[in-house]
């Protein structure tokens, strides 16, 4: 599925926080994923041959958690902050129910076993430590949200959740000036296979979901 088709589209936390931060700071390394957003928040979906449609942008709760520290405006308001600097109508925050949690458990759990976690570190070649566990659980429920929701990409500025998808083969896209064909004005594709390769993403170990 091309850009042009995207939809659905899951924010992942660091797509968020680069986002918010371009809105306030105006930093340029993070212009790039606020051009990007803002493109999709102002195009159609190309869904058939002859029919377009708004796209919907989704983000899980536990990303509005993340953004959350002591020093914030509480939940709520962070959650009013986040759609405000989003610039899109079509905005759903999904809460980690009990219905996502199933997702969960039944695409990953079930599917990579219960030392998931370890599995996945170890193959990356990446300490198996409380905290590094911990992240990629996180980083999992985040993505069963968007399984549940059918989204039809994942947008993200993380390259160990950009893996961790790819690893269960789902549409992750690494929101990088360097694996997109854009201009000033247009963005017209993602090169996945070209992410994919940098990222070093073996094709051969991608698990069906």
């Amino acid at each position: 599925m091309g850009l042009i088709n995207w939809q659905r589209i899951l924010l992942d936390t660091s797509v968020l926080i680069r986002v918010l931060d371009f809105k306030k700071n105006g930093k340029p390394a993070n212009e790039f994923a606020n051009s990007l957003v803002e493109f999709l928040s102002n195009t159609e979906a190309q869904v058939s041959d002859n029919k377009k449609a708004k796209r919907r942008y989704y983000i899980s709760s536990i990303s509005i958690a993340e953004i959350i520290d002591s020093t914030q405006p509480s939940s709520s308001e962070k959650t009013k902050l986040i759609i405000q600097a989003l610039n899109a109508n079509n905005v759903q925050v999904i809460d980690f129910d009990e219905d996502v949690a199933n997702i969960f458990s039944l695409e990953f759990v079930e599917k990579l076993g219960v030392n998931y976690a370890k599995d996945i570190l170890s193959k990356w070649g990446e300490i198996n430590s409380k905290v590094n566990r911990e992240i990629l659980t996180k980083d999992l429920m985040i993505l069963a949200s968007g399984i549940y929701n059918d989204v039809d990409a994942y947008l993200c500025v993380d390259k160990g959740m950009y893996k961790l998808g790819r690893e269960v083969n789902l549409e992750m896209v690494y929101v990088k000036k360097e694996f997109f064909n854009f201009n000033d004005k247009y963005f017209f594709e993602f090169y996945k296979q070209k992410c994919d390769t940098e990222l070093k993403v073996s094709s051969s170990s991608l698990k069906e979901i």
